[in-house]
């Protein structure tokens, strides 16, 4: 079947997503470093009760 129009992007990777992918990499393991801090916290507490 024929499609008219520009073909789709092809799927391999370009500078310009790659970039992306690291800054939301960066972003994610900041999220985790984050919520794991917060847990250290709360055990914390909990032990000093």
């Amino acid at each position: 079947m024929e499609t008219s129009g520009p073909r789709p992007i092809s799927p391999a990777p370009s500078p310009h997503s790659s970039a992306i992918n690291r800054e939301l990499h960066i972003q994610v393991s900041i999220l985790i470093k984050q919520s794991l801090g917060e847990e250290r916290k709360k055990i914390n507490l909990c032990e000093r009760d």
